[in-house]
């Protein structure tokens, strides 16, 4: 897979489910209450 960029006050990644759990809501909403940004759902965080 292609190297993300690291997360930062714009940008998030959160790892797919069934359903938006709770924490994915508190950064939809640090978000919206800020400069905005952009939540990617799907990505598996690993310590490299």
């Amino acid at each position: 897979m292609e190297k993300l960029h690291i997360e930062n006050a714009h940008l998030e990644y959160k790892k797919a489910s069934n359903s938006v759990s709770s924490d994915r809501w508190g950064t939809v909403s640090a978000f919206a209450s800020t400069d905005g940004g952009i939540i990617i759902l799907g990505v598996t965080e690993t310590n490299k």
